[in-house]
């Protein structure tokens, strides 16, 4: 089962620093998905702060945040 929740505007899971906006609802939108005429926000932060924060989000996973392939730098060989 995945326990993961996605945004309801752009359908992206979240991710663990994504910044996030909590509404009135319990409904959490990507802050750049959120639309100022929508509902009253209640809290906002990252995903991970939001889940943290709130108990009735228990149980909802985080997705882990990977680093590109390309950024990885090679430790250079000290047996030469």
């Amino acid at each position: 089962m995945n326990n993961r929740l996605r945004c309801p505007i752009c359908k992206m899971h979240y991710k663990a620093t994504d910044r996030v906006v909590l509404d009135i609802l319990n409904t959490v939108i990507h802050q750049r998905c959120y639309n100022s005429s929508s509902l009253e926000i209640l809290d906002k932060g990252t995903y991970k702060y939001i889940l943290d924060k709130y108990s009735f989000l228990n149980g909802v996973s985080v997705a882990e945040v990977q680093s590109p392939v390309g950024n990885v730098i090679p430790f250079p060989n000290r047996n030469n």
